[in-house]
């Protein structure tokens, strides 16, 4: 299976609630690759998340933006590497930064780590 599968052609419109610990957005009768929804988390736990969910809906989340513009190229390697070794195994997760943007002064050397330990450990 690629590890990205095309968007449903139903046209459907997401349904969006977000709180302070929780985003989750779900499209109603489309399927997104084998689930039917997909959930955004900010502060939430995405391994008790994917625990949780698993076999309906896609986990995405996982990079705190503090680790990109605070953290050092290790650190987000080691991140990588042990959140991946939890969420992996049976699909249904997709990494991505928390809510939010990295600032401007993101060392672009700790985005090329991220990049560089997903393409290790993912």
């Amino acid at each position: 299976m690629p590890a990205v599968q095309p968007w449903s052609s139903q046209k459907t419109s997401p349904i969006h609630a977000s709180s302070g610990r929780l985003s989750f957005t779900t499209h109603h009768k489309a399927r997104w690759g084998q689930f039917d929804a997909y959930a955004y988390f900010e502060k939430t736990d995405v391994v008790k998340a994917k625990r949780v969910l698993q076999g309906h809906t896609c986990v995405v989340g996982g990079i705190p933006v503090s680790l990109l513009a605070g953290g050092t190229p290790a650190r987000i390697e080691e991140h990588v590497r042990e959140l991946l070794e939890q969420v992996k195994p049976g699909g249904g997760f997709i990494l991505s930064p928390s809510i939010g943007t990295a600032t401007a002064d993101t060392p672009v050397e700790n985005l090329h780590a991220l990049i560089e330990a997903v393409e290790k450990y993912g």
